[in-house]
């Protein structure tokens, strides 16, 4: 089964705030994102890959917004920035931290992967998954492999770049494409998306 999930574009307002927009995330991607939040109200959220730390700062704004008090993990194998590595990795996320009341609940671990926080760090009954990472494989296979046993019953699971082997040199980035058409769920997708780039899935 195939459903749409309704946009929810108000956190993205936290950029105007800081000054500055880090993430490789679209609108419609960030959109689709608080909408599942907004829609599932999970208690406990994990994003694996962080870049910059601005979807991180989204997704805490859009919890804030909806009065969620869910707990909410980033995990980075990198301790910098990617595209600029003077700055740290999640550096967004303490740019933002004067217009957040809820960082008390955030936990960024850096410089690990999922499997070295998972069992002792985060625990189970995840309710939304996030997986943004290498995109070759075996990359988020392995991410989600882990992880599994730690989804809670209706857990959601989001995966980024679904198109991204049909760019440039990336001919070979299918592991979030190959996982996403594995899965056994129902598949959500962004609202008036034709190709959307981002999914999820979704057993609820």
């Amino acid at each position: 089964m195939f459903n749409t999930v309704e946009s929810y574009l108000d956190p993205i307002d936290i950029f105007e705030k800081i000054g500055e927009r880090k993430t490789e995330l679209s609108d419609v991607d960030l959109g689709f994102i608080c909408g599942l939040i907004k829609e599932q109200r999970p208690q406990k959220i994990v994003e694996v890959g962080v870049s910059a730390g601005g979807t991180s700062c989204v997704i805490l704004n859009c919890l804030e917004k909806l009065k969620l008090e869910s707990e909410f993990y980033s995990v980075d194998l990198s301790y910098t920035y990617h595209y600029d590595p003077s700055k740290r990795c999640g550096y967004q996320i303490s740019d933002a931290a004067k217009y957040l009341n809820n960082l008390e609940r955030h936990k960024l671990f850096l410089g690990r992967n999922i499997a070295q926080v998972l069992e002792n760090e985060i625990g189970k009954d995840i309710d939304m998954l996030i997986l943004d990472t290498i995109h070759y494989l075996p990359g988020e296979l392995l991410d989600f492999l882990v992880c599994l046993p730690f989804l809670s019953q209706y857990a959601v699971v989001v995966l980024d770049d679904l198109t991204f082997s049909h760019s440039g040199e990336n001919t070979n980035a299918i592991a979030t494409k190959i996982l996403y058409d594995l899965i056994v769920a129902d598949k959500v997708f962004p609202e008036n998306v034709v190709y959307p780039k981002m999914g999820g899935g979704s057993s609820k």
